[in-house]
């Protein structure tokens, strides 16, 4: 008996991509917690707390770019973005890289011109 026939007509019909399940999280987690006890254990100069912040920043760096890698490998190869899911991608990318660039233009005229904000 196929249970994906069955079940099928029952779910939710969406324009949208439902990802599966992935470890790159959990790892993120334990990147971030490598990185933060290394520099906590550096600061309170204990002796092999500078390997363990490098760790946090080799776990972090290196599952960034898997995570990277798999959601290219979605869109490009298995197709999963639609194109409204490719525009709010595009759309978040334009909010980042604009409130990327208020920051920046914020600091740099704190700066350089000594404006309090």
């Amino acid at each position: 008996m196929n249970y994906r026939n069955i079940y099928s007509r029952y779910s939710k019909k969406h324009p949208y991509h439902i990802v599966q399940v992935s470890p790159w999280p959990f790892f993120i987690g334990v990147g971030v917690f490598c990185l933060t006890s290394g520099f906590v254990f550096y600061v309170h100069e204990y002796v092999y707390a500078f390997i363990v912040l490098l760790l946090g920043l080799f776990i972090l760096s290196t599952i960034i770019c898997y995570w990277c890698r798999n959601v290219v490998r979605e869109a490009t190869f298995e197709g999963n973005y639609i194109f409204e899911v490719r525009k709010r991608f595009r759309i978040g990318m334009i909010i980042l890289s604009s409130y990327f660039l208020y920051r920046m233009f914020r600091i740099f005229f704190k700066f350089f011109f000594n404006f309090n904000s």
